[in-house]
Order: C-alpha cells, then structure tokens, then sequence
C-alpha cells in the first residue's frame, strides 16, 4: 500500500468478471511480466486448481515437503520451529529414501512420508524411513534428484510467491548435488522467473536504503517525515518518501496492512470497500481500490500487484507494488469519474523488536496534471494526518484484547502471521531494539543494504570446483 496511492476498489461488472477469469485459470498467481514461460506457469496453475489459497494436495498427487514442513510448524502441537529450521530439515527429508504421498506409493511409503513431514514440522531429529537409506529424488516417484528439487521449487515460487524461502532451500541442497546436478538446476526456467522476482527486491533495496539531496520535506511530525521531489523529466510525476516509526509490533502492524478490507475504518480516504482479486498468497495479491482527496477534487482508483519479500534472517518485510496495466490477466477500467495513475511503491517494514516498526516507503505518482511544491505539501500533509495518523493509532489498537484484527491474525490462514512473528523474533530485529531511554529504534537505511544483495545462489559462476586432495569432496563436487 502507498501512502498517497493505497486506497479500496469500487466494485462492478468489469472488476467481477477480471475475477472470475483469475479464479478460474489462476492467472493471478503468475507476475504480469514473468517473460515467455509465463503461460506454461498459467496452464500448471490452471491444472493444479490451487483456488483462494494454497493447497499442497496438487493434482499431480505429489505435495510440497517444504511447503507443506512449514505449514505444519504453524500447528498448535508444533516446536515453533523457525523458517530456516524447517527447511534445513524438509532437505534432509528431500533427499531421503521417503515416497511422498501419490497414487502409485505404497501404504507403507505413504505413512513414512507422512510421519517424515511431521518430523520436518514438530523438530524431531530421527527421520522415519522403511529402509533407512538415502538415495534421493528418485525413489520418491522423481526420475532425479534434479526433477525432485525443482519441483519444490517450482511450488515454492510459482504457487506461493515465497521467493526467499525457495533460495533459502537452495542453499541447503547445492551442496548435496554434483556439479552436473548443479548446472542443470540453475539453468531451469523456474530459476529465470526466480531471478526476475529477486530483481523486484533488489530494486526496493535500491530505492528505500539510498539518500539524495533533491528530497524537500512535505510533511513533518517528529519522527514521521514524508519528503518529496517532482521529476525533472516530467512535471506530472511526484516521487515521495517516507520514514514512519510506529510504537506497535510489525505483526500488529501488518495486520492492519493487511486486511485489505477493514482499511476504511482507518484510512477515511478510501471510498467503498478494498477488493482481492484472484488468488491470493502471503506473498502476492492484486488489490483494487479507490480513494478521495481534496474535497473529492482529486479521486483515483487503484489496482495494484503487490509482490512481498520476507526476509528471516534481516527482519523485514519489503514490498513491491506496482499498477496492474491492460495486458494484466486482472486488468479492468477506473471506475467512473476517478481516475487511475500510474502507481509504483517500495515499502520495507522493518522490525525493531517486540514493540517498534519502522516503515520506509519510496514511491511515485504519475498525476493527470503538472505537480507542484504546494500540490506535493497538499498531499503530503493530507497523507501525514489521514493515513499516517490512521495506520499509527490502528496498530496500537491491533495490539488490544478484541480487536477486529484479532481472530483473522489467530487464524493466520496464509502464514503470514507466523512468519512475521519470525521477523520480530530475528537477530536483526533484536539489534535494533530501541534502548533504554530511547524511546525511538535508532539505524541508518543504508544498513539494511547488505540484505537486498540477493541472487548469487542462483549464478553457477558463484561456485568453484573443490580444491585437490581434500578430504570429502572430490574435483567434481563444488562447494560455497
């Protein structure tokens, strides 16, 4: 969401139809410039009929070790085992002697396959396998080792989006796979589509953690600050960043992000209710919406892919939300009488311990007219004491007994919740932990920059051969 460009949808008969198509091919689920494997994606959704959200029982009969391993952790009998944790063990349950559940297994191999993913969730150390050997992909129903890795991956970030968990599970098996093995992973297709979302990331690092001298303040309220320049290219578009310190948990936090659909009660801009449509994951939705400004002078609606990065390790969430255009699969016309700009936002919500979050959003606003200083101080200011004073004093009470965000955070349907309670929980979290006696987190954006350094796993150039005469690798084996 965009602090000048978040709002709900106006509903009709266009938007319903858009829906329906992205229900029914799942369209939804595959980026809107995935490149020339996006339709082979489309159809495999299409086949899989993931529906709302998603369902590791797939129609080929073969689940998500991973996927389904941090699912199951989110059960009340689970270790609360963490993120990494769950795939370091998922892997080790990926490359064993254990036949996942299909319609040629065996009861005995499907009951192995079930205790292993119990194993996986609840921590247990002892992997249950009928014959106690590890021979890999290929006696689980894959030819090799290579099908069965890509398969995971293939869920990982064609079905949930989770692009950070599908490279956290790649460092885990590289060094498990021959350099033959190895090159042939890399070079997959998925891998590509997996490299152009990293980029997405990459390009909200570059955005959030850098600083300029062209920013002019357009709203100021201690530690909350929106600056703003006008593009020197084009006068109709305002860039705009914000640095927002909310005094509230980033689960709270989210949640009111989140639930797309309560928005109204605390951004008084938006007009009617927000809209998902198409299939929606922790990861990726496409939100439609509309906002007011101005005395209704200035009326936008909005319809936005909103792409999601979580990273466990730094403790943050960034975000990559940009407008779906007209080859979008959920494409429809602004509603009548508003109009829809051209939107692109960068948001990094960044946890500062139990209870702080700083939001650092960079964004731009492509306007139907010439953008000026006191246009940009307008909005600015409109911005500061709507939405911002909005998500501010919603994520305190999203922190309170019987909040409307309460159930739907317990409920935690698409694991969100689960893996921002990580986030929190984090080294990088804990290290920027207001101290005592300062009331504010206290960190520069710049160092969060190392975390956006993402992509080498994926380069086979990163790896070299084992040198000679080590014990336990040989020349064909590479290594980090």
């Amino acid at each position: 969401m965009g602090l000048c460009s978040s709002v709900p949808g106006g509903k009709g008969k266009k938007v319903v139809k858009a829906k329906e198509k992205s229900k029914q091919d799942g369209s939804s689920a595959v980026d809107s410039d995935d490149g020339d494997e996006a339709l082979e994606a489309k159809r495999h959704a299409q086949r899989c009929k993931t529906g709302y959200l998603i369902n590791e029982n797939m129609a080929d009969g073969v689940s998500s070790v991973v996927l389904q391993a941090v699912r199951n952790s989110r059960r009340a009998d689970a270790n609360n085992m963490s993120t990494p944790d769950c795939v370091a063990n998922a892997a080790d349950v990926l490359f064993c002697d254990v036949q996942r559940p299909d319609s040629s297994a065996s009861d005995n191999a499907n009951a192995d396959a079930a205790a292993a993913v119990s194993a996986v969730a609840t921590g247990s150390s002892a992997l249950p396998c009928s014959s106690q050997t590890c021979s890999g992909g290929a006696s689980r129903g894959f030819e090799s080792d290579v099908e069965a890795v890509l398969h995971e991956i293939e869920r990982i970030v064609d079905q949930e989006y989770d692009v950070l968990l599908a490279e956290l599970l790649l460092e885990k098996v590289i060094k498990r796979l021959s350099s033959e093995d190895l090159a042939e992973v890399l070079s997959a297709p998925v891998i590509e589509r997996m490299k152009r979302k990293l980029d997405y990331l990459k390009t909200v690092g570059q955005a959030c953690c850098c600083s300029d001298d062209v920013w002019f303040s357009v709203y100021k309220d201690g530690a909350q600050s929106i600056d703003g320049f006008i593009d020197k290219s084009d006068a109709s578009v305002l860039h705009y960043k914000a640095r927002i310190t909310i005094p509230a948990s980033l689960k709270s936090v989210m949640a009111v992000a989140n639930e797309v659909d309560l928005m109204p009660t605390w951004n008084k801009l938006v007009v009617g209710t927000p809209e998902v449509i198409g299939r929606r994951t922790a990861h990726y939705m496409v939100l439609h919406y509309q906002m007011s400004m101005l005395g209704g002078m200035y009326k936008v609606d909005l319809l936005n892919e909103v792409r999601r990065f979580s990273d466990p390790r730094g403790g943050f969430l960034a975000e990559y939300i940009r407008s779906a255009d007209g080859n979008h699969p959920c494409y429809s016309p602004p509603g009548s009488g508003f109009k829809r700009p051209t939107t692109e936002v960068k948001n990094v919500w960044v946890a500062c311990g139990e209870n702080s979050t700083v939001l650092i959003q960079v964004g731009k606003l492509k306007l139907p007219f010439s953008a000026t200083k006191w246009l940009a101080s307008s909005i600015g200011g409109i911005a500061g004491r709507f939405i911002v004073g909005g998500l501010m004093s919603n994520s305190l009470k999203a922190s309170e007994t019987g909040n409307p965000w309460e159930k739907r955070v317990e409920v935690d349907e698409s694991g969100l919740y689960r893996r921002l309670s990580e986030l929190v929980a984090s080294r990088g979290s804990v290290d920027r932990m207001p101290t005592t006696g300062i009331s504010q987190p206290s960190f520069k954006d710049a160092d969060l920059e190392p975390y956006f350094q993402r992509g080498d796993v994926l380069e086979l150039t990163h790896y070299r051969p084992a040198e000679k005469g080590k014990p336990g690798r040989s020349r064909t084996t590479m290594s980090l």
